[in-house]
């Protein structure tokens, strides 16, 4: 490794999150292109914060386009504007899967048990983390989905399983197959209506893709296929279904979620863990999704809660302070 990428890396040890850098650069159009050296040149003019290392060594990035060190100088970028999978993850030392491949999550252990309600905010056709939240925890388990494809899906699932069929999602690759019994589903509620900030209706649009079966009320405005289903604000759903406290909510939303995440925020809502998928990062809508997305997470941790763990993909565990406080005391 050249000494310069070397001392950028370790500068990185000590350097967890620059938000005087990354407040500045956000407003740069440098960071809009797709040059890596625009971006160096983005960062030196803001903010001083490059280590002198890298730039005593006046790397030519054209020539590193290839390779590990154009990988190595992306990753230090991200890191320095606070956009990199792993910045500010605080990680817990008991943690585990559930769900099935793309639709899993962490969770952090002694989090769940028979009493805990968890809400379960999108559905499509994968329902395997809502499910494993009853089979692996005892949990009661709310799926909200207003649109067919979840619709639709969990109906078969109760269907099969009355008929005591086996059932398996419609994934091409690594199809999943549930197990649940009749009574553990019979603790699964599902409501037909999606979360949003307000009680409305809205238009969902299908992105009439292969193997992705998810409407959404941000994402695919140029689909010709939509539906209209209804929504509401997620304090008024807890309400109605005579919820003050919730020990999870899972939030896969198709580009919604910046929304819904504010709601929680702005309300207050006693939500112990919040679960997000941040679909931008498979579906963006321009270059500045890191910085939505970015800016969504400061946002839950100024409202007190903990990132424990984030996917290369921005799959992200969040934790409520008190929470983490405990667990973490608990595993030490």
């Amino acid at each position: 490794m050249p000494d310069a990428l070397a001392g950028t890396l370790h500068f990185l040890k000590g350097e967890r999150d620059h938000a005087g850098a990354g407040s500045v650069l956000m407003g740069n159009a440098a960071l809009m292109g797709n040059s890596a050296m625009d971006l160096c040149a983005a960062i030196g003019r803001a903010e001083k914060r490059i280590p002198p290392p890298l730039l005593a060594a006046n790397i030519d990035l054209e020539r590193s386009e290839r390779g590990p060190m154009r990988t190595h100088v992306i990753s230090f970028l991200k890191r320095l504007l606070g956009i990199h999978h792993q910045s500010g993850v605080e990680p817990l030392a008991s943690m585990r899967t559930v769900g099935w491949r793309r639709h899993s999550y962490w969770v952090p252990e002694g989090l769940l048990g028979p009493e805990s309600v968890c809400y379960c905010i999108g559905a499509g056709e994968d329902i395997s983390f809502d499910v494993e939240l009853r089979t692996n925890f005892g949990c009661q388990v709310f799926i909200f989905d207003p649109t067919p494809y979840g619709i639709n899906h969990f109906a078969e699932l109760e269907r099969h399983v009355e008929q005591g069929k086996p059932f398996s999602t419609k994934a091409v690759n690594h199809p999943y197959t549930y197990d649940i019994d009749a009574a553990s589903l019979a603790r699964i509620t599902f409501v037909p209506t999606g979360v949003w900030d307000r009680k409305t209706v809205l238009k969902f649009h299908d992105p009439q893709q292969a193997d992705y079966a998810s409407f959404s009320a941000c994402l695919f405005q140029d689909s010709d296929k939509v539906v209209e289903a209804p929504v509401d604000r997620l304090a008024n759903l807890m309400a109605e279904l005579g919820h003050r406290t919730i020990d999870l909510v899972k939030i896969e939303i198709e580009g919604a979620e910046y929304r819904v995440i504010e709601t929680i925020i702005e309300d207050r809502l006693d939500i112990k863990a919040i679960l997000v998928e941040f679909d931008e990062v498979y579906h963006p809508r321009n270059k500045a999704y890191h910085f939505r997305v970015r800016r969504a997470c400061s946002r839950l941790r100024k409202a007190g809660y903990v990132l424990v763990h984030s996917t290369p993909n921005f799959k992200r565990t969040f934790l409520r302070r008190d929470i983490y406080d405990r667990l973490r005391a608990r595993s030490s």
